[in-house]
């Protein structure tokens, strides 16, 4: 029936749109090295929460003089960047690779995602609802 199909639309873009809305990036100023490094052990203790109402801890890089905080010292640019030169190429290598590989396994995620959405929205067409062709909203949101 029609109210199936809306509730399997309904379902699989709730499902998807969170994952394909990306988490915003911040930039965080205070007036004083130490109120910035007290909003960012708050973020690295409680994290944020997402559209979909869970915690998350987003990756952060704390810019500027040296910490006296040991956990805002760990996320410095200047201590990450020892860290990586740090590693030897090999290491660098396989890391590398490692993310291509999760590139390659989110892109067919998304492509499965995208086939579904299509899927039920053609099966949605030919049982004669009205809807917005996924394809038109693809097209639209790059251009």
């Amino acid at each position: 029936s029609i109210d199936d199909v809306l509730q399997s639309m309904d379902r699989t873009l709730f499902r998807m749109l969170p994952k394909l809305c990306p988490k915003p990036r911040m930039l965080v100023c205070a007036p004083s090295n130490a109120a910035t490094d007290e909003l960012l052990q708050r973020v690295l203790d409680r994290g944020f929460i997402d559209g979909e109402m869970k915690v998350y801890r987003p990756d952060v890089a704390r810019v500027g003089v040296d910490s006296q905080n040991r956990a805002t010292q760990a996320v410095s640019v200047k201590r990450r960047t020892e860290i990586l030169l740090g590693k030897c190429r090999e290491e660098v290598i396989g890391y590398m690779q490692q993310l291509q590989g999760r590139e390659v396994n989110l892109s067919q995620k998304i492509s499965g995602l995208q086939r579904e959405l299509s899927a039920t929205a053609a099966a949605g067409r030919s049982q004669g609802t009205v809807g917005v062709d996924p394809d038109v909203l693809v097209a639209r949101d790059h251009s």
